[in-house]
C-alpha cells in the first residue's frame, strides 16, 4: 500500500514525537517500521528526510537515534 501525503505528513510527525519524548530512543529501521505501522519503503523515506533535515542521526551500526547538536557543529557566523 503507497501512503498518502496526509499519512506521510502524519508518520513525520510520529517519528519526531517519539525521539522528542524519549530522547536515548534508538530503532533500526525494522523497529520503526513495527513501532509505527508504516510499509518499508515510506518508513524508511521518513526516516531519511529526517536524518537529512538534521532531527535523527544514523549509527553506523544502522540504528537511527535523535541529533543532538555539538559545539562543533555550530555555524560560524
Amino acid at each position: 500500500m503507497i501512503a498518502d501525503r496526509r499519512q506521510i505528513q502524519d508518520l513525520v510527525v510520529s517519528v519526531q514525537q517519539a525521539f522528542l519524548d524519549v530522547p536515548a530512543l534508538l530503532l533500526t529501521k525494522s523497529d520503526a517500521e513495527l513501532r509505527f505501522g508504516a510499509g518499508a519503503p515510506t518508513c524508511e523515506a521518513v526516516l531519511e528526510f529526517l536524518v537529512d533535515a538534521g532531527v535523527l542521526e544514523r549509527s553506523a551500526q544502522g540504528h537511527y537515534v535523535r541529533h543532538l547538536p555539538r559545539p562543533t557543529d555550530r555555524v560560524a557566523a
